[in-house]
């Protein structure tokens, strides 16, 4: 932009400036008069009068343009004027807008607005306070103070709640206060507390920040900030005697570590700070204050503002009337002054980290290495440079190099020390560095642990490598070897590890009495060369010198040669080869065998020997000079060893018979027998066979003559043995060659007698019987038991034994399992390696056996899994029986603190195993695991059940059946209780009953109860109804048994059970037997009660099923009372007892008649006297007829009159009748034969009545 074009902009400004100041000035004092032409309708009323004064108006207008006047009329320049102008512009429209807003604001309370005008014309630094009252009484006074301000380019509000109390000389008051920072989101609480009296008045504020950490957009983002706490007090006066002068004291303090009580770019550590103060007020509306502020670290901050102040209720005369500035400062005066506190937030501010430096943990590396320094570098700003701090490390010529962010250490020379445990600390350094960014920021600390680890690259060349020593393998002659250790400069390096290799066949010269190790080994070494050179070699680590040397000793008793490697580090070993020889002054006899034996003794056929000469170490000689000689055969005297130490010669001989051959060196001879064989065989004569334990080898004892009886002294061939018809060949021996007697093996027997023959060739033996002993402790054959089946010593049968004698235990028991090795004669086996003796998976190795005696092997065995384990011993593929222990898990509940028991929802039938949860926790609230078992009390009584653990961590526990009711239910585990709940168990229900099942379980039969509702009374024929009810162990009915259910009693008949699917069985039975009988009910072998049942007669007319009769006289006399017997039974041929009269019918006629029951349950029934003749009798009861009978009454027989009797008795007179022959014809004085007869009721004729008969007639005689 042209410079002409910015004159004409900064031109028209200033005219505008100047024309608004004039334009103020002329028109400003005019709207107070101006007002008063308006309705007082559209005006506020401030609740006072009008009282402007007109002259008032023209006094400003006239004092303004004086103002105007004398600006103008200085000599200014242009630019001066048109500052000045500005200046005065906004001072008067600043102060005339804060009047007019105060006046129309100004209905209530207390108003104080501060318009601050910048150079833009912004408003935005203005502050605006209003105090309202809500509750004004005499002595009470409620109200809210409200203020908007910024502070710190920071816009804040402040509301808050008072109350003050008005005494007649003080007053005393206590406020609350929310202060918010509308820029930033930043809120505190304050409380506040007042004490005043007249000129003088006493504030104390506390304040508490209310957010957190907020980033500080102020600081352009580096810090975080947050409302800091803190509190002050004031004191607040002025001179009666002039109360517009005043003055204050105030102190303040807060808290943190940057707090910017001085401004945001000032901050402090926990800053105090001390004010004092002046403040002069001409007139109520305005008052000008002046403070300086002195704070901790020096910081000062001077302040000057002016103050508008208006009171509702008041006119605009009264706030410019001096006089009443004094009523401001008396109790009377001030009831609405403003609280006063710091109405600026202050704010504690937090250092971001803007730039971040990372060192590694630990630097390591060797001499000359160059490391990277920076791990990594973050910063906001652009780095400015790096501080390094490392003087120890510099020191000792190590070096730092740095470009930008990054930096490259070069590690310096690594230093010795004769202390091994200094080594490492002198070769340790501490680096620090700090980070700076161009605005002055600087990083954390970074720091790293430097540490030289080594001299670098350290090597060792052939050409250093040095052999001394005779290198006789002799395990005496001491040789070395030498290395010299050099960097890469040649130099000899002192107190380095070096690390020589050798062969397994050499030996430390300190270690050797200690180089032998396995027989076995060293055996096959002496004799394969080649497998020794290769064997696995061994190192031995060494430090050098003063002068970089490396020594190592060694021996050796093998000859050969062998390469030794000597290295450091990881660098090429270098290779120098060492040669050992035989030390032939050891020359000895190392082993003399006899290659051919049992040729014929023609003097043609030889046989032969082979000795092998070495040294003491078994290294062979060669060239060595043997000697030889034989008895009774020819051989060389001398002979010469191979290359491999070996000699080998033959010999002859005319005579059979043993050969004495003897090798002789060095002082040295050992001496074999060779045989020389006789003629053909031709008898075999068993001489004895000794008697030994079962199983045990014996041996038959036998000689071989030939077809002349001369001894076979050369009988090599095997003979086999017949021993109880089972053939077995075997190897023979000489007992006494010159007589032919030899020996062969005769493998263990079973005790007893047994036959034995033996066969060489095709010539037997005649049989022989031997004896074998019982068993007996026998040692093994080998250290694990094997050998072939069938072996005196071979494991063929294990016994193993637990105690207790149990298979059931919990974790962590130790049952003695006690396991019994035999062989197939039953003879306990003894020396068996335990280690080899095994149980299921468990290894012998592992187990801690130990010996009852001579043969038991027995270990307390932990049991420390669940389950199922399997601990059958076997040992070489032989096994005892399979023995499995159950092994349940003692719980580990010492870490269980809470034991809940949550409620029982489900109700059971009785019986069933109902399942509970328990929560088991520890002192975390954290599920217990692994808890295999619980103890449970159910209704008083403790029950170990299993817990089975839930996904959720709780547990399961199935509870035992349950009887019917209420139960309580707690658990108790590692000394804790558990709630305790109810556990309700359903009444007995109808339920079938289980076919397969254990007493006590839920269905299955517990009791059988026989009842019957009439067990007294009971009579032949009776039909007694029986009912059974089954039930389980819980008394639940149970359904289903009907065929099952037997009845045992002493009735003739049979019973059918009806199933009434309640529990309950009925069945009649018919009572057959007199008698007491005893009824009970069998059900799945489960017995009833016994119910005792006593059958008498039936009695009465209804019980009588059958009816004989027998006449006791079937020919009575007529007249006479014959007797009837009479039969009366049951259905079931049982006497029917009380029957008290019978129903007879005699010749067509009924008579009921009677009945006497005699003892053997007859009756006797007297019939009435019948008249002469046939009479068919048969007798009726209960519907049921007897026979038959006929009774045949004799004819009428004369009988003895009775003299006393009833009419119709036998014997009483019943009819006279009177006859005569002739009745016709007579005369006086005839004689008249009268003839009375004289008959009972039956013709019977009676006698005897003579004298009793009378004759009435008309005669005279009688």
């Amino acid at each position: 932009m042209s410079s002409s074009v910015s004159t004409v902009k900064q031109k028209l400004a200033n005219g505008f400036v100047i024309f608004t100041a004039i334009w103020s000035s002329a028109i400003m004092p005019v709207i107070p008069a101006y007002a008063k032409m308006l309705d007082n309708k559209e005006l506020p009323s401030l609740g006072s009068d009008q009282i402007i004064d007109e002259n008032n108006t023209e006094h400003l207008a006239a004092e303004y343009t004086k103002t105007v006047g004398t600006f103008l009329s200085q000599k200014k320049t242009m630019k001066d004027l048109s500052q000045i102008a500005q200046d005065y512009a906004r001072n008067k429209v600043s102060s005339e807008a804060t009047k007019e807003i105060e006046h129309w604001l100004s209905k209530a309370g207390n108003v104080k607005l501060n318009i601050d005008f910048d150079k833009k014309f912004s408003i935005k630094n203005s502050q605006f306070d209003w105090l309202i009252p809500w509750y004004d009484q005499e002595d009470i006074l409620l109200f809210t103070q409200h203020t908007l301000h910024r502070y710190d380019e920071r816009f804040h509000t402040n509301n808050g709640i008072g109350l003050r109390y008005f005494h007649e000389k003080s007053t005393i008051g206590m406020n609350a206060f929310i202060d918010h920072d509308f820029s930033h989101a930043h809120t505190r609480v304050g409380l506040g507390v007042e004490y005043w009296q007249d000129y003088l008045k006493l504030n104390a504020n506390s304040y508490f920040g209310l957010t957190s950490w907020k980033s500080a957009s102020e600081l352009n983002h580096d810090f975080n900030a947050k409302p800091a706490h803190g509190w002050d007090i004031q004191v607040e006066g002025w001179l009666p005697n002039y109360p517009h002068l005043g003055g204050n004291l105030r102190y303040e303090q807060y808290y943190g570590d940057s707090v910017a009580l001085f401004g945001k770019t000032k901050r402090q550590k926990n800053p105090n700070a001390a004010t004092i103060g002046a403040n002069w007020t001409p007139f109520p509306l305005f008052t000008l204050n002046a403070s300086h502020k002195l704070g901790s670290e020096k910081q000062v901050e001077t302040q000057a503002k002016l103050q508008f102040t208006w009171t509702f209720g008041k006119n605009l005369a009264h706030h410019l009337d001096p006089t009443k500035v004094a009523e401001t400062r008396r109790l009377s005066g001030n009831r609405y002054d403003f609280v006063e506190r710091n109405n600026n937030i202050i704010l504690n501010y937090q250092k971001k980290t803007v730039l971040h430096l990372s060192l590694p943990s630990k630097i390591q590396g060797i001499t000359g290495q160059s490391v990277p320094l920076v791990k990594s570098f973050t910063s906001k700003y652009p780095l400015k440079h790096i501080e390094w701090q490392a003087p120890e490390f510099l020191a000792v010529g190590g070096s730092i190099s740095s470009d930008d962010q990054t930096a490259t250490l070069t590690l310096p020379s690594y230093q010795t020390s004769n202390a091994a445990k200094d080594v490492q600390r002198i070769n340790r350094y501490r680096l620090r560095a700090i980070a700076y960014d161009i605005k002055g920021n600087a990083s954390p600390v970074a720091e790293t642990l430097i540490e030289i680890t080594h001299s670098g690259s350290i090597s060792i060349s052939p050409r250093d490598m040095k052999f001394h020593g005779k290198g006789l393998a002799n395990g005496n002659d001491i040789n070395g070897l030498t290395a010299i250790a050099r960097d890469s400069l040649g130099h000899a390096i002192p107190n380095t590890k070096v690390v020589f290799v050798l062969p397994n066949a050499l030996t430390l010269a300190s270690q050797k009495t200690k180089t032998t190790t396995s027989s076995s080994v060293q055996n096959s070494l002496r004799k394969k060369m080649q497998t020794m050179k290769v064997a696995k070699p061994w190192e031995y680590i060494t430090t050098t010198n003063d002068k970089g040397e490396a020594l190592v000793q060694f021996t050796s008793v093998i000859a050969g040669s062998y390469e030794i490697s000597a290295y450091t580090g990881n660098h090429q070993p270098a290779k120098a080869q060492v040669v050992f020889k035989p030390d032939s002054a050891q020359a000895s006899i190392h082993s003399f065998t006899i290659t051919r034996s049992g040729v014929l003794a023609d003097g043609i056929s030889t046989n032969s020997v082979k000795a092998h000469i070495t040294d003491k170490n078994k290294n062979p000689l060669a060239n060595q000079e043997v000697t030889f000689s034989a008895t009774h055969a020819k051989i060389v005297d001398k002979a010469t060893t191979n290359e491999n130490g070996i000699v080998e010669v033959t010999l002859t001989s005319l005579k059979a018979g043993s050969s004495e051959v003897t090798i002789s060196i060095n002082g040295q001879s050992e001496t074999k027998s060779v045989q020389f064989l006789s003629g053909k065989l031709h008898q075999v004569t068993i001489l004895d066979v000794p008697e030994v334990y079962a199983g045990r080898e014996s041996q038959v004892s036998f000689q071989l003559l030939d077809s002349h009886g001369n001894p076979i002294i050369d009988a090599q061939n095997d003979i086999t043995t017949i021993i109880d018809k089972k053939t077995e060949s075997t190897a023979i021996w000489d007992t006494d060659i010159d007589k032919g007697i030899y020996a062969a093996k005769i493998s263990g027997q079973q005790p007893g007698t047994h036959t034995i023959q033996v066969v060489m060739g095709k010539t037997v033996s005649q049989e022989q019987k031997f004896n074998t002993r019982g068993t007996n402790a026998v040692a093994s054959v080998a250290a694990d038991g094997s050998g072939p089946l069938g072996t005196l010593g071979v494991i063929a049968d294990i016994e193993i034994d637990i105690n207790p004698n149990r298979t059931d235990f919990k974790s962590g028991d130790n049952p003695l399992v006690m396991v019994t090795l035999k062989d197939s004669f039953g003879n306990e086996i003894e020396n068996i390696d335990p280690s080899n003796i095994h149980l299921g998976d468990l290894k012998g190795n592992d187990i801690a056996w130990r010996q009852d005696g001579k043969y038991d092997y027995i270990v307390n065995l932990p049991l420390t899994k669940t389950g199922d384990i399997d601990i059958t011993a076997h040992v070489n593929g032989i096994f005892s029986p399979k023995t499995v222990l159950t092994v349940s898990h003692n719980v580990d509940i010492s870490k269980i603190q809470d034991v809940v028991l949550p409620p029982i929802n489900n109700t059971p039938q009785a019986g069933e195993t109902p399942s509970i949860s328990v929560v088991l926790t520890d002192s975390h609230g954290n599920p217990v695991n692994d808890v295999k078992q619980l103890e449970v009390i159910i209704a008083g009584t403790p029950h170990t059940l299993p817990a089975t653990q839930n996904p959720d961590g709780s547990y399961t526990v199935t509870l035992p059946a349950q009887h019917s009711g209420k139960q309580d239910v707690q658990v108790i585990i590692n000394g804790k209780d558990s709630n305790k709940a109810t556990l309700t168990v359903q009444a007995p229900t109808p339920i079938p009953s289980k076919v397969q099942g254990n007493t006590g379980e839920q269905g299955v039969l517990e009791t059988v109860t026989l009842s019957s509702a009439a067990l007294t009374g009971l009579q032949s024929g009776d039909t007694l109804d029986l009912t059974v009810t089954a039930k389980d162990a819980f008394k639940n009915p149970l359904t289903g048994l009907a065929s099952a259910i037997a009845l045992t009693h002493g009735q003739t008949g049979s019973v059918t059970w009806t199933d009434n699917q309640d529990g309950t069985y009925t069945a009649s039975l018919t009572l057959s037997k007199l008698g007491k009988d005893n009824l009970t009910a069998t059900a799945n072998k489960v017995d009833s009660n016994t119910l005792k049942v006593n059958v008498t007669n039936r009695t009465g007319h209804t019980g009588v099923q059958n009816v004989a009769i027998t006449p006791t006289n079937k020919a009575p006399q007529a007249g006479e009372t014959p007797t009837l017997t009479v039969t009366l039974t049951d259905s079931n041929g049982n006497p029917v007892n009380d029957i008290q009269q019978l129903e007879v019918t005699i010749a067509g006629t009924t008579h009921t008649l009677p009945a006497t029951q005699n003892p053997d349950g007859s009756y006797t029934v007297p019939l009435p006297a019948q008249h002469s003749g046939k009479q068919d009798i048969q007798v009726n009861i209960n519907g049921k007829d007897s026979n038959k009978e006929t009774l045949t009454v004799q004819a009428p027989t004369p009988i003895p009159s009775k003299v006393q009797g009833n009419m119709g008795e036998q014997g009483v007179l019943e009819t006279v009748a009177l006859s005569s022959a002739a009745l016709t014809g007579l005369q006086s004085g005839d004689t008249l034969d009268l003839t009375v007869t004289a008959k009972d009721a039956f013709k019977n004729p009676l006698t005897g009545l003579a004298s009793a008969i009378a004759l009435t007639h008309g005669q005279t005689g009688s």
